[in-house]
């Protein structure tokens, strides 16, 4: 994968530079274009040139007019709420099993895992809150809520995988110290 921004470059030298060459090669090369503008678009540039345009091309698109309030959603998505890459998220969730693994085999007996999960229920909607009260006021109130909903699945998901770390760290537990 190969992340360009193009903003001060001519669009056919990437064509003749990378997108041609590699097509010339590769079995199969998908390419895919993210436009952003600024400033007071005229509706005349927006409907008859771009849209018209993007429907002469043939190509799969989608056309999002953003109004200015939301740019400062976008600035703090960006910063505050960082887009975790694949790679970021296997991290917090391998971090999560490991330390569920050696809270499983450190504490002795069986862990109560109903009541580990009950716990993570309980962070979720407190972390949940806290960044949903933060999106009210930076984004709004649908941005509140997707904020409060998708930190809510993600500590869930990071219990689970923490309670099945637990598990596992009880199994060792067992078969070592027998």
């Amino acid at each position: 994968m190969i992340d360009i921004d193009a903003s001060d470059a001519r669009i056919v030298d990437i064509y003749k530079g990378i997108i041609k060459p590699l097509k010339d090669e590769a079995e199969s090369v998908s390419v895919r274009i993210n436009i952003e503008a600024e400033g007071d678009l005229s509706e005349q540039l927006l409907k008859m040139k771009v849209k018209e345009t993007l429907q002469q091309l043939k190509s799969k698109y989608t056309f999002e007019e953003v109004p200015a309030s939301s740019k400062k959603i976008e600035s703090f998505i960006s910063t505050l709420v960082h887009k975790f890459s694949r790679d970021e998220k296997m991290l917090f969730e391998t971090l999560a099993f490991i330390i569920g693994l050696v809270y499983g085999y450190v504490k002795p007996g069986k862990e109560k895992r109903w009541e580990l999960f009950k716990k993570g229920i309980m962070y979720g909607i407190i972390l949940g809150i806290f960044f949903g009260f933060i999106g009210l006021f930076i984004g709004g109130l649908l941005y509140s809520a997707a904020t409060a909903i998708g930190m809510f699945i993600t500590v869930i998901i990071l219990v689970v995988i923490f309670i099945i770390g637990t598990f596992i760290g009880d199994v060792l537990e067992v078969a070592i110290k027998k």
